[in-house]
């Protein structure tokens, strides 16, 4: 649900709801509003929740409208991955792609930072950024997939 509204002479605001399952593991952004500036770079923090699920590993992408692609609104500057689980993070800038991979022989649990994004917003338009589960394991290698849940992000560019 996104809602915008003007008040205040032009100062505008927007109220962003996301509706999960209620348990089970999340993967899910920092994402705090949907409407960027053209050419003011901002950055996106992704994280998996385990909600109280232990991960042996995942398998994550994460997707946004590139600079290359159409639309193209969004170039990818850098990239700063978490630490918990070594996140191997494999970005494809031309297509928007990028992969992440984490593991522990151990088990994961409460909050894990993936790692941080950062664009520059090129062009008017929207889209959205995208997070989704390739694959989902506890450390037995027993499947999470079916209480999972995964987020789109509205991205506006003005």
């Amino acid at each position: 649900i996104i809602a915008s509204t003007t008040v205040n002479g032009g100062a505008r605001d927007s109220l962003f709801v996301n509706v999960t399952r209620t348990t089970g593991p999340l993967l899910r952004a920092d994402v705090t509003r949907v409407s960027y500036a053209r050419n003011v770079d901002f950055s996106v923090t992704l994280y998996l929740d385990t909600r109280g699920a232990t991960v042996g590993a995942a398998d994550m992408v994460f997707t946004w409208p590139s600079n290359l692609g159409t639309p193209s609104l969004l170039r990818l500057n850098a990239t700063q991955p978490g630490v918990t689980g070594n996140p191997a993070i494999t970005s494809d800038p031309g297509s928007g792609t990028t992969r992440i991979s984490i593991a522990s022989a151990t088990g994961m649990t409460g909050l894990i930072l993936l790692g941080r994004f950062d664009f520059t917003p090129l062009n008017f338009g929207t889209s959205q950024l995208v997070l989704r589960f390739n694959d989902l394991l506890d450390p037995t290698q027993q499947s999470l997939l079916g209480n999972a849940s995964a987020l789109q992000y509205p991205v506006v560019i003005r």
